[in-house]
């Protein structure tokens, strides 16, 4: 009679996600070592390359950066997300990076494509700073009222007014309000500037509320540049973008607070903030959306 192991094979080990991890990383460190870094002229051809939709280019460029993504995702280590999931995130941003560099801006891709890298490591980890703190009710109550919204736009006709969510959720005004603040904070900077949605307030603004532990000057610079550019617009174009986006106290506005605020109706502040988010679309093809090598050593 065979023994019990020959049958069924020895006891597995229990392996710990740690030790996954581990394995995960020590794999992906052996892919990627094998690289080879570009040079220069390599870094002008291929962004060129890649520009005109050559896909082959862009995998390079991507492959032979991803060492770069690791050095800038272990300087966030410890901050509540694994290494694998911050290299995960820089990933994405080193994406976006490749497919925007501009080779005859005459800058060197890592230059730019570090800005990239730390920005969307930076909103991973804010992502996932929100969604532990947020209790799953608020979470569905959240999933709730923007299906509600736009149930209501399609029958109206028009973003509906503040009363006539809380009616149609059956919640408390003030309630409401806290979640429209929440839903409008999350994804005020993710709103396009463009019809075609290639920028976005998010490009030229990084996460306020838990900057990464070196991006505190940076993050100044970028709020020096977003206002000289703002100073751009005239003076109600600029009040009305600041409390629509919460540049001024963190606290985005809807078009009827606003409206209040300066005594004219919610379609006024509209066509200003219409206007306005135009104006800056301009600025930004201009000036190249976030030339930071002028900007930050």
């Amino acid at each position: 009679m065979q023994e019990k192991d020959d049958v069924f094979g020895k006891e597995e080990e229990q392996v710990s996600p740690a030790d996954v991890s581990f394995d995960s990383l020590s794999l992906y460190f052996q892919d990627i070592r094998s690289a080879k870094l570009l040079t220069a002229e390599e870094e002008q051809e291929l962004a060129r390359r890649t520009a005109q939709g050559d896909d082959a280019a862009r995998k390079r460029m991507i492959v032979s950066n991803l060492r770069l993504v690791v050095k800038v995702a272990k300087r966030y280590m410890g901050q509540g997300l694994p290494l694998l999931d911050l290299i995960e995130e820089g990933n994405i941003g080193l994406i976006k990076a490749v497919e925007r560099f501009k080779p005859e801006k005459g800058c060197r891709f890592s230059t730019y494509a570090v800005l990239w890298i730390r920005q969307s490591i930076e909103r991973g980890l804010a992502s996932q700073s929100r969604t532990v703190r947020l209790p799953a009710h608020v979470v569905g109550d959240l999933r709730r009222m923007i299906r509600v919204t736009r149930t209501l736009t399609q029958r109206l006709g028009r973003e509906p007014l503040l009363e006539e969510l809380t009616k149609e959720m059956g919640v408390e005004a003030d309630y409401m309000t806290r979640l429209m603040m929440a839903v409008r904070k999350a994804t005020s900077i993710e709103s396009p500037l463009d019809e075609d949605e290639r920028y976005h307030l998010a490009d030229i603004l990084t996460e306020e509320e838990q900057p990464g532990p070196f991006s505190v000057t940076e993050h100044m610079e970028l709020v020096k540049l977003v206002t000289s550019w703002l100073e751009l617009l005239s003076p109600p174009e600029k009040a009305v973008i600041k409390l629509r986006f919460g540049l001024r106290d963190g606290e985005p506005k809807t078009l009827e607070a606003i409206g209040e605020m300066f005594g004219v109706t919610r379609e006024r502040i509209r066509q200003i903030e219409v206007k306005a988010l135009k104006r800056l679309r301009k600025v930004m093809e201009q000036r190249d959306l976030i030339l930071l090598e002028d900007v930050i050593p």
